[in-house]
């Protein structure tokens, strides 16, 4: 009994133990994945930038700018793990400053190249700054992973102290156990009663405190109560064993449904549930991560660029079911017609391909309506079998359980997300769903607010026409009224009633000019709070300009006010005919319309969408000149970079267009001189004129074509025939393209000229049988390799074995072949009293004579190991302190591939004289 509870409070004060040396473990093993992480991203980075100085493309330049986005979070997260590890953190900082400065040389040497000085960047990259940090960072790494694997060793002999020290009190509590059986025994000997009374005491021992098997009556047999114990305690080690080295799903010999219960509170119940705690950290972490590669992932996803909303929330939602393994979803924006809200189904996917389903939602109406309203969540896991068709836009499919979720930010719904899966979504899930749609949304309302902004600019255009068509009716009114008075002077009684009626119809304009004027202004308010607003007068002098317009022109209005409007232009077009022509039909009265470049105060150019609207005087003379403009800088660059990368597919691929009945109606330079054709040729031809005779009558021409209108994208490689009636193959694809109201109305093809590789295929077919027959001798010679290799295998592991064996006896250190010391292990370093860190990168001499380190002999000892030359002797050496001490060495060289010396191992044995 004394042994089981010992064996029990063991349990418990070696459980504290454990965990904290599994906690040191897993902060070693996150620290060395931190450390490869940041080393990673500058090789990423390097590949980029070398990349895109081969291949001047920005998508070649992708992994810089990954690696430049993510390496500071890992340097962020490796300082606060260290930090917590009290490490001393001014290691760190020369690393980190070459780290850096290696990633602005990358983007330097990109911008060098994307500005036409690519000599400059290529000279930079030959300077190979990434040696001189990888030398600062192997020292580093070294230096931290020696910090790391102290920590670990420490916890590693905490743990084994605890472990040791139980075994040594279980032996003294076996030592004690053992007397006071035999008095147990002798006493059972002498009375049965005592004996069974004793036995029955421990079987209800065990069933308390190590494992229960039933509640019934209890079997006396002397043997099976032994042999019980023995098994539950051989069990319960057992148990422990395998939870330790990580198998969590080994169940319990014995444990049933009927007796579960009773081993709640006893070493059994306390087992089980400790390795249920180590089975839920696993799984806690497993959730963590997933979660944070998934907010990585669609951050990045956001991020994209898109031809609208609808195309990235498209590209959102197909991504969000394709990560959470469900298996359909919608998603539905709050819009506003007719002064009614409603609810429109934007995006639709489902098993793996974009849907194209129109569907109206009001607020109430369904979950959807519902989640609206409420502002909250609604998950369904028992569905009835007719709801997809009653209330879900969906489909038919019967899901197992139903998510909807609302895009929210600061409390507004923007929309409702509604996902349908096969497979019930945890709670874990339905939080990272929570979370990427807050990203989502305020991706939404950043473009309501863009188009709203556009919207409201039309307005007010149109308000002011109808503004100035409507004071040119009170002019005319006015002078009406003044006629009429004059007539009304000569003769006044005649005209009283037709006076009344023009005075009252004179109120109604008023009130009817006051009420548009209040519009109006409401108008131009919510204007000078969006676009960017400025005024000149005919000169283009500046006389006011509103708080937006300061904001994107960096100025403020004491700078600009009554300077010329040529202070926000280049220097040549503020000098060329056409800036004067600009001003000239400005004054004129003629409205100009369109996208401009200027120049901010601090010089940066910003593209603006621009109208410079005239504004006229009762006397229908312009007055000065009123511009209203957007930002749209990101925009423009984007479209540039588009049209770029149009120009540059255009260059290196054939392009021809076609109807859907397959009439030619474009083709550029590449494609013409591939076919031999001139355009006027082949404008309103159709495509058949390109394909084999025995092609263009066949169902499959004819099916291909139907599909391509159809909108079926169709890809692969095709044999066409060119003017000169010779064969040419092509690989590319007919891409069907669609409207704004996704009606397929013409087909683009890509392609590239193949012949020459289809001619090498035709060429290496023939040489097939040739290499089949050198199949059989190339099987036969690696099956001989085989047999070497796994000779070369067994010899490597007994040379493993040997190295082992060596360095756990013997004192061994390496150096470079200047004498640099690269590494030295346990036996060396408690041998010589000196730390690694305290002889890392230190010459060899310090372990030698002062006059002995300067002499020729010394000198000559090191040039014969750079030599290749192995030097074994007696040899002295003082230690740390200064104590001096006799070794038995060996200095080997180690050659590389080219059988030149790399580095010196030195083995040595301690000498006691």
């Amino acid at each position: 009994m004394a042994l089981i509870i010992g064996n029990f409070s063991l349990y418990l004060f070696n459980r504290n133990a454990f965990f904290k040396s599994m906690q040191a473990k897993r902060e070693v093993e996150e620290v060395e994945k931190k450390l490869d992480f940041i080393w990673t991203q500058v090789q990423i980075a390097d590949m980029g930038v070398r990349g895109y100085l081969l291949l001047p493309e920005e998508s070649k330049a992708v992994p810089l700018h990954e690696a430049v986005g993510r390496y500071e979070k890992g340097f962020e997260e490796l300082e606060q793990m260290l930090a917590r590890q009290q490490f001393d953190m001014s290691a760190i900082a020369d690393f980190k400053k070459l780290y850096i400065a290696k990633m602005d040389e990358a983007l330097l040497m990109k911008q060098l190249k994307k500005e036409g000085k690519g000599e400059e960047a290529l000279a930079i990259l030959q300077k190979d700054s990434g040696y001189q940090l990888w030398m600062t960072f192997k020292p580093l790494q070294e230096h931290i992973l020696s910090f790391e694997n102290a920590l670990k060793q420490e916890a590693d002999n905490t743990y084994t102290n605890s472990l040791a020290n139980t075994l040594i009190i279980q032996i003294v509590l076996l030592t004690i156990s053992i007397p006071v059986l035999c008095v147990v025994i002798y006493r059972l000997w002498q009375n049965e009663w005592q004996k069974k009374a004793l036995f029955k005491k421990l079987t209800v021992s065990t069933s308390k405190y190590l494992f229960c098997r039933t509640n019934q009556g209890m079997d006396m047999d002397e043997e099976k109560i032994i042999t019980s114990l023995v098994t539950d305690l051989q069990t319960a080690s057992q148990f422990v064993k395998d939870t330790a080295k990580g198998n969590y799903e080994l169940n319990w010999q014995g444990i049933t449904e009927e007796n579960v219960h009773l081993n709640q509170d006893n070493l059994t119940g306390h087992l089980i549930q400790m390795r249920e705690q180590m089975k839920m950290v696993k799984t806690e972490d497993h959730k963590r991560l997933w979660a944070n590669q998934g907010f990585a992932r669609f951050a990045d996803l956001i991020r994209l660029q898109a031809d609208s909303l609808e195309d990235k929330i498209h590209v959102f939602l197909a991504e969000l079911i394709k990560y959470i393994h469900a298996n359909q979803g919608g998603v539905f924006l709050v819009s506003g017609k007719d002064n009614e809200t409603i609810l429109e189904l934007k995006a639709c996917y489902a098993y793996g391909k974009k849907k194209f389903i129109q569907k109206t939602i009001f607020p109430g109406e369904g979950l959807v309506g519902q989640v609206y309203l409420e502002k909250d969540k609604i998950l369904i896991t028992e569905i009835p079998p007719d709801y997809i068709s009653i209330s879900s836009g969906l489909g038919q499919a019967l899901p197992r359980c139903l998510l909807l979720v609302p895009l929210k930010n600061n409390e507004q719904i923007v929309g409702i997300l509604e996902i349908a899966s096969f497979q019930i979504l945890e709670n874990y899930q339905i939080e990272f769903i929570e979370k990427v749609l807050e990203n989502l949304a305020s991706v939404v309302i950043s473009e309501q607010v863009h188009t709203h902004t556009r919207v409201l600019l039309e307005e007010a255009s149109h308000r002011a026409e109808e503004m100035r068509a409507q004071e040119e009716e009170m002019r005319q009114n006015m002078e009406e009224l003044e006629a009429t008075q004059e007539e009304m002077r000569r003769n006044e009684m005649a005209h009283l009633q037709e006076i009344t009626r023009l005075e009252q119809g004179f109120q109604l304009n008023t009130e009817l000019l006051q009420k548009k004027e209040r519009e109006m202004s409401g108008i131009l308010t919510a204007v000078d709070s969006t676009l960017a607003m400025i005024e000149f007068d005919l000169k283009g002098t500046i006389l006011t300009a509103n708080s937006c317009f300061l904001q994107v022109m960096e100025y403020s209005l004491q700078e600009i006010a009554g300077k010329h409007h040529a202070m926000f232009v280049s220097k040549e077009y503020r000098q060329s005919q056409e800036y004067t022509d600009f001003w000239q039909e400005l004054s004129s009265g003629k409205e100009q319309i369109g996208d401009v470049r200027r120049i901010t105060k601090n010089g940066k150019e910003v593209w603006l969408s621009a109208s410079y609207t005239p504004v006229f005087g009762e006397d229908k003379r312009v007055i000065k000149i009123i511009k209203f403009a957007q930002d749209i800088t990101t925009e423009k660059h984007r479209s540039l970079d588009h049209q770029s990368q149009l120009q540059a597919i255009s260059k290196s691929n054939s392009i021809i267009e076609f109807d859907l009945s397959g009439h030619i109606r474009s083709a550029n330079a590449n494609f013409l001189t591939l076919m031999q054709y001139e355009e006027k040729e082949i404008i309103g031809a159709h495509h058949r004129i390109f394909v084999p005779e025995k092609e263009k009558e066949s169902e499959e021409y004819q099916l291909f074509w139907e599909s391509l209108s159809r909108g079926e994208y169709v890809s692969g490689e095709f044999q066409r025939v060119n003017k000169a009636g010779r064969s040419v193959w092509i690989k590319g694809s007919y891409n069907p393209i669609s409207d704004i109201n996704g009606k397929v109305y013409k087909v683009v093809k890509y392609a590239q000229d193949v012949t020459t590789e289809k001619l090498l295929e035709q060429q290496a077919l023939s040489q097939t049988e040739e290499l089949r027959a050198q199949e059989e001798e190339i099987r036969q010679n690696l099956e001989e390799l085989q047999a070497t290799q796994d000779e070369v295998e067994r010899k490597s592991l007994e040379l493993q074995a040997q190295i082992t064996a060596v360095d756990s006896s013997l004192a061994t250190i390496e150096f470079d072949l200047h004498g640099n010391i690269l590494k030295a292990n346990h036996n060396f370093l408690q041998l010589m009293g000196y730390t690694l860190e305290e002889i890392m990168h230190q010459p060899h001499r310090i372990f030698v004579e002062k006059t002995f380190g300067q002499s020729q002999e010394y000198r000559d000892f090191w040039q014969e190991l750079k030599t290749g030359k192995t030097q074994i002797g007696r040899v002295q050496r003082f230690t740390k302190d200064g104590k001096q001490v006799w070794l038995n060495a060996s200095y080997t060289p180690v050659f590389d591939m080219d059988n030149k010396p790399v580095k010196i191992i030195k083995l040595a044995q301690y000498i006691e004289m």
